[in-house]
């Protein structure tokens, strides 16, 4: 099954709809760290645990370039290697 040039707006799509989600999961996740206690003393379990995810949030956020560069090349090789069979 070869990729086409109509392949690229539903790749496309799909991935404004994963950045979106990370980005929205990640405006969750600081809502709810802020509501949990930080004290001086120590943080209290769900704040680490927050902390965490978000750390893993801006991570996947990282990749989001990386695997931009990766669905377009993918599309581009499809396009090719359809144009040359």
């Amino acid at each position: 099954m070869p990729l086409s040039i109509g392949d690229m707006g539903s790749l496309a799509i799909a991935f404004v709809i994963v950045a979106v989600i990370v980005s929205v999961g990640a405006t969750i996740l600081v809502g709810v760290q802020d509501s949990q206690t930080n004290t001086t003393a120590g943080r209290t379990l769900a704040y680490n645990i927050t902390a965490d995810a978000l750390d893993g949030q801006e991570s996947l956020g990282d990749w989001l370039p990386t695997i931009a560069t990766v669905l377009g090349a993918a599309v581009i090789l499809g396009i090719v290697y359809y144009l040359r069979a």
